[in-house]
């Protein structure tokens, strides 16, 4: 690259550059035109030569003076080239040192034109002060006077005397050029005037006034200070070159200065500028103290670079449509400031949270402006109103999510979150005005259905995260709901029931009215999570703590307190009727709330897969304990009414009668011979007579005994008394079986005794499949 060409390249300051004066002992370069004059009057002195005066002649009568005067400058430059010769010494710039150096500084400038990244421009610039500490090498110290202190770079102070060095170079190389000029034309002159001197005498003259001219004005000294001149000059320009490189790497020119800071416009070039001086600081920051004071002006214009992107943002955001903003590359200015300045692009994004937060409160309360056709209207359906509010905040949250990722990052989306942070506050007041003040549990769970939904929809739809307020605030909204929802029931049963202080006695053996009413309130509610999508809204914590407060603790605790509190166990110990009386109102109670609440809801509300909740089970279990009760009291009726109850006892001391499957296993009742109460005559005394009267007569004392009338379910009534007639007809055949393998010999006894067949005894007590799992024995192989 040519280093004059090249200079004008790189902006320095204007400096004052004074004149060049021309001492007594420097060349005079009018030489040519002074020789010309004394030539002319050499030449109109002399009448010797009959060409010549013809050419003067011609000359004064104005005839072609241009051709004139170039025949007189050949004759002269002829002569001249005949007189003076040169030696090569004295033209040629030969330095050995100058070469060696040239070639070091080419060198690294190469370098630095090389070191496009920054790891390579600290390595090779670390080669280069190793050249410069190399003890001997006082020359190249001396023209690199910066001494490696890239600092300089900024004193413009150093670039103006750099430039009037530069100016006085110029100056000094015209006068070389001149100077060469001048030689090869006096070179010329010689040849010609040598080549005619013989015929022409008074170039002889001339001849003499030219060595006096060239002792007095051109001497070797002159010349030798020319040559020193050029070596120095080369030097010099050698020592700017790495300079001007230097300022390239790490300043800006004027123009780029000018852009950076007098362009209102964000461009493309001042982009581009801004990419530079990160560069410049990256290189500062690497070769490390060196360069502080030039760190501090590019970071100081660095930031002003920054700050003017952050208006010019701003400026946009409030005063741009989408569309503009896309075109404008907003996302590629705004990632200058996340790469660069974080608290810069904090202060930005906290800007544009405000700025996007104001646009959405605005569009918001547009939806409650009574001009407003759309409005939105607080109404007698509240659940509406809700959903309505929620509806319009989905509809900003979407244009919000639409906008800021036309503008951002998908990692940037942070904004988006920031603006409903703030804009939850506004959206509370309008929810919790309608939700804080209702007291309807089933309304309640409208409300939790339509939360549930918005939740999912904002979550999934439109990026907010888990931990956004607004997202929080749906949360806790859902909470109070779901607490509501149950606090509103049990208020209901404590204040307006009232159930712990109504007594259960009564003379039907009825549920009490409480119960009635609490279960129709149950049920209307659980009514609502007949929907699997319904069920999945609600968590295990609620269904937990509803089973809990509402069902286990009324229905299970408390009723079985309030039976204990009505029918002590002391007494029921005592009397049997009572025993009875309260087990034929725990029965129906437990009945109706199995019909009521769990047949209904067994796979809605009640169910659940993982079996961690057990109050349906515990209602269930409630319930049979009951008919096993009842069924114990029946049985023992029963036996006794037919004076076999002992025996009854005694077999199932030895082996349960219900546990017998073949006809083997009579084998072990073989024992009870030997019992006192195993007497034909008192069996017969005992079970004949009773058999053939009470038999037929069973179910009609059944049921007045047991109060069976006042049961309310049939199918409890037919399941007690065919559970309880089941294991009679099982007694009664295992019971005659048993009987005739002890007394084989009184068979025919035994059959008169045990007058009834098994099928006749099947029949009297009504029972229908004579093959059920329960009363089937196997007979034994003959």
């Amino acid at each position: 690259m040519d280093f004059i060409s090249d200079y004008n390249t790189y902006e320095v300051q204007d400096a004052y550059v004074e004149d060049t004066e021309q001492g007594t002992n420097g060349i005079n370069m009018d030489f040519l035109s002074n020789y010309k004059s004394l030539s002319m009057k050499k030449f109109l002195s002399t009448s010797n030569n009959k060409d010549l005066k013809q050419a003067v002649e011609d000359y004064r009568r104005d005839l072609d003076k241009e051709s004139i005067n170039k025949k007189i400058d050949e004759l002269i430059s002829r002569k001249l080239n005949v007189e003076v010769k040169l030696k090569d010494t004295h033209v040629q710039v030969s330095n050995e040192e100058q070469h060696t150096l040239k070639e070091k500084v080419d060198l690294f400038v190469k370098i630095i034109d090389a070191s496009e990244s920054l790891s390579n421009f600290n390595e090779n610039s670390l080669l280069f002060n190793a050249m410069i500490d190399r003890g001997e090498s006082h020359t190249f110290e001396h023209y690199f006077k910066f001494n490696n202190n890239i600092d300089a770079l900024l004193d413009y102070s150093e670039y103006n005397k750099i430039s009037n060095k530069f100016i006085e170079i110029e100056s000094k190389k015209t006068h070389i050029e001149e100077m060469n000029n001048f030689i090869t034309m006096y070179t010329k002159m010689n040849d010609t005037c040598m080549d005619s001197v013989e015929k022409m005498k008074p170039l002889n003259e001339l001849s003499s006034a030219l060595k006096e001219y060239e002792t007095k004005s051109v001497k070797k000294e002159d010349l030798n200070q020319f040559n020193d001149g050029i070596h120095a000059i080369e030097k010099e320009k050698l020592e700017l070159k790495v300079l001007k490189h230097l300022q390239k790497l790490f300043t800006l020119n004027l123009l780029e200065h000018n852009i950076l800071y007098n362009e209102t416009h964000i461009s493309d070039e001042f982009l581009k500028i801004i990419d530079k001086l990160i560069k410049i600081k990256q290189r500062c920051i690497q070769l490390g103290q060196n360069c502080n004071k030039l760190l501090n002006k590019i970071e100081l214009d660095l930031n002003f670079g920054l700050n003017k992107i952050f208006n010019h943002l701003i400026n946009l955001l409030t005063k741009s449509n989408e569309l503009v903003l896309i075109k404008d590359n907003f996302h590629v200015k705004l990632q200058y400031l996340y790469e660069n300045d974080l608290s810069l692009y904090q202060k930005f994004i906290n800007k544009f949270t405000d700025i996007e937060y104001k646009k959405c409160v605005q569009d918001f309360l547009n939806q409650f402006d009574i001009s407003n056709q759309n409005m939105i209207v607080l109404s007698n359906n509240s659940s509406r109103y809700l959903g309505d509010v929620l509806a319009h905040v989905h509809s900003i949250i979407l244009n919000e999510y639409e906008f800021i990722k036309q503008l951002v990052n998908d990692e940037d989306l942070i904004i988006l979150n920031n603006v409903f942070n703030k804009f939850a506050n506004m959206i509370k007041i309008r929810l919790e005005q309608v939700i804080k003040f209702e007291n309807d549990s089933i309304q309640l769970i409208e409300y939790i259905q339509i939360l549930s939904f918005y939740k999912m929809i904002f979550l999934d739809k439109t990026e907010l995260s888990n931990d956004n307020l607004l997202i929080k605030l749906l949360d806790n909204l859902l909470v109070y709901c779901n607490d509501s929802t149950i606090y509103n029931v049990e208020t209901y049963l404590n204040n307006d029931l009232q159930y712990k202080t109504c007594e259960l006695a009564n003379i039907n053996l009825q549920p009490p009215n409480w119960l009635y009413e609490y279960l129709n309130k149950l049920v209307s509610i659980l009514s609502n999570f007949d929907d699997y999508k319904v069920l999945d809204i609600f968590d295990m914590n609620f269904y937990k703590k509803f089973d809990k407060i509402l069902i286990a603790q009324p229905l299970v605790e408390e009723l079985n307190s309030q039976f204990d509190r009505t029918y002590p166990s002391k007494l029921l110990n005592k009397d049997l009727n009572l025993r009875i009386s309260s087990l034929i109102l725990r029965c129906n109670c437990l009945d109706l709330i199995n019909s009521r609440l769990l047949l209904p809801f067994s796979f809605t509300y009640f169910i659940d897969d993982s079996s961690s909740r057990t109050v349906f089970k515990t209602l269930n279990e409630e319930l049979d304990k009951c008919l096993s009760s009842l069924e114990e009291i029946t049985l023992k009726i029963l036996f006794k009414d037919l004076q076999i109850y002992d025996y009854y006892n005694l077999l199932n001391m030895i082996f349960p009668i219900s546990q017998v499957k073949s006809e083997l296993d009579y084998q072990m009742y073989f024992a009870i011979k030997e019992n006192p109460i195993i007497n034909l005559d008192l069996i017969e005394k005992n079970v004949k007579e009773n058999f053939e009267e009470q038999l037929p007569l069973l179910m009609t004392n059944l049921e007045t005994k047991l109060l069976l009338n006042l049961l309310n379910s049939p199918l409890i009534i037919n399941e007690l008394l065919n559970n309880s007639f089941k294991k009679f007809f099982k007694f009664y055949k295992t019971f005659h079986n048993i009987l005739k393998l002890i007394f084989v010999d009184q068979t025919e006894r035994l059959d008169e005794i045990f007058k009834y067949t098994d099928d006749e005894v099947y029949t009297i007590l009504g029972l229908e499949n004579y093959m059920d799992d329960d009363i089937y024995i196997e007979k034994e192989e003959e």
